[in-house]
Parts: C-alpha cells; sequence; structure tokens
C-alpha cells in the first residue's frame, strides 16, 4: 500500500463554503493537525517534524522542528493563573 503524498491543509466553512487550501503540497506524509486554542493557527506533524501555520490564510508557515512523532496531538489550553 502506496503513501499518498504530497498532502495539503484546508479550512472550510461548516456550511461549506470558504474552501481555503492553506499549505502547498506539503513533503510530509499522513499529517496530523491540531487547532490552537484561540483558532488562530494550525499545528501539523508528520514523519519530517512539526510546522505550524496561520488558520487563517496559510501564511506565516512556521517549522519547528525535525523531531519524529507518530499518532495524535493536541495542543492545550493553558490560561495563566
Amino acid at each position: 500500500e502506496a503513501h499518498g503524498v504530497p498532502y495539503n491543509i484546508w479550512t472550510v466553512n461548516v456550511d461549506g463554503s470558504n474552501l481555503t487550501r492553506l499549505t502547498n503540497d506539503l513533503e510530509i506524509d499522513s499529517p496530523v493537525t491540531a487547532w490552537s486554542p484561540d483558532g488562530a493557527w494550525i499545528a501539523f506533524m508528520g514523519d519530517l517534524g512539526m510546522y505550524l501555520v496561520s488558520a487563517k490564510d496559510g501564511t506565516q508557515l512556521r517549522y519547528l522542528g525535525k523531531e519524529f512523532a507518530v499518532g495524535g496531538m493536541d495542543w492545550p489550553n493553558c490560561s495563566p493563573g
């Protein structure tokens, strides 16, 4: 069974409108995503590391590191106090 690279991260409204492509042919296999608590960012990881991208329009793509990880991920809702 072959893997399906390249993948992309997209957002879409609940009603199906406003389909927005946030990435451009990721060279990672089977990305796993997590939304930031404020909805402004999407973190994603795959076989080549972890990234962060603006959930609004895909700008500000940031490479966070190349630590290999498998499984799910979550963005904890940490609030001061």
